[in-house]
């Protein structure tokens, strides 16, 4: 991420908001929760789907719009605070998908640059 990037993060709200629904669907939508699915109600997985992206954005503004970001790094840096946890790893599946979507922008931004969509 280049510092335009970091900087616009941290300066407009809408755009963090986007990034912690965006954060939420790419990291809960079609994972091993959604077997839970067929357990909760459609309004169950949906107050669960909106918990996700509240906490999103709470991370995403604490991380990118207050000091408490800077903070966490070198708390990080310093400790792991739950090391008990296994260390999280790539699926090659997401890999794929990451590499497919920034095709797609490239190719977006070819044939329509001048499209909201690839700003």
């Amino acid at each position: 991420m280049n510092h335009k990037a970091l900087t616009e993060l941290r300066q407009n709200d809408l755009l963090r908001k986007r990034l912690a629904k965006w954060m939420a669907y790419f990291c809960f939508r079609d994972t091993k929760l959604e077997q839970f699915h067929n357990r909760f109600t459609n309004d169950n997985m949906k107050e669960l789907m909106i918990d996700c992206a509240d906490h999103c954005y709470a991370f995403v503004c604490m991380l990118f719009a207050t000091e408490g970001g800077d903070e966490l790094i070198e708390m990080l840096k310093d400790h792991d605070h739950v090391a008990q946890w296994d260390d999280p790893e790539t699926p090659a599946v997401l890999i794929e998908g990451a590499e497919a979507q920034a095709r797609l922008l490239k190719l977006l931004k070819q044939k329509a640059p001048e499209s909201p969509l690839v700003r």
